[in-house]
């Protein structure tokens, strides 16, 4: 009866140690998961397949997540913030290099790919399409400017103006485009350039 008695109490101890340290384990199991995501990947790839070894860690964990944390997996699209933030916090303290390195990728990310320019435009009408490398659209300016824009992609409504017989000559509208810097063989330097990215007729 005592050995019984003290298994009982063993188990239960157990059982109140897997609980308590639920999150514990589903941070380790998530860090070594996280230990064999492809660190050449993209920011945005690398969370995402961080997001997967965190469901797949929480797994076993349904019942405890729900009884402790009030994380109910059967709706995890309610919780994910949250339960990405708690078990965030666990893992830094378990794996903290793999967080640096993540942090470090952000970092660069943000550096390599600053924020598109705020969009540009002109109000003026199409006078000349000039052939060369790249098509190049002169519009005048209603203040008597005349920009050259750069056709380089696609442009909202402006190939359907192009293909016109006339090439859209006299069509007035508001030309938009973003400023960029392009490579110019000639001079071997970058130089400023305006790529027209779309067109609104008036």
């Amino acid at each position: 009866m005592r050995i019984l008695l003290q298994l009982l109490l063993l188990l239960l101890s157990i059982t109140t140690i897997h609980a308590q340290d639920a999150m514990d384990h589903i941070a380790e199991a998530t860090c070594t998961c996280a230990t064999a995501i492809d660190t050449s990947l993209s920011i945005a790839e690398i969370q995402t397949a961080l997001g997967t070894c965190m469901i797949q860690s929480t797994t076993p964990f349904k019942k405890e997540l729900k009884r402790k944390f009030g994380f109910d997996m059967d709706h995890f699209d309610q919780d994910a913030e949250a339960l990405g933030k708690t078990i965030g916090i666990r893992m830094a303290a378990i794996c903290p290099a793999f967080f640096t390195l993540l942090s470090r990728k952000e970092q660069l990310t943000k550096v390599e790919d600053p924020p598109p320019s705020p969009g540009l435009f002109v109000i003026g009408k199409l006078v000349a399409v000039k052939p060369g490398q790249f098509l190049t659209l002169a519009i005048l300016a209603e203040d008597g400017r005349t920009l050259d824009l750069l056709l380089l992609g696609q442009a909202k409504g402006v190939d359907g103006i192009l293909r016109s017989p006339d090439q859209g000559r006299g069509k007035t509208g508001e030309w938009h485009y973003r400023p960029d810097e392009l490579f110019d063989p000639l001079s071997r330097t970058y130089r400023p350039y305006y790529v027209v990215t779309g067109f609104d007729p008036k």
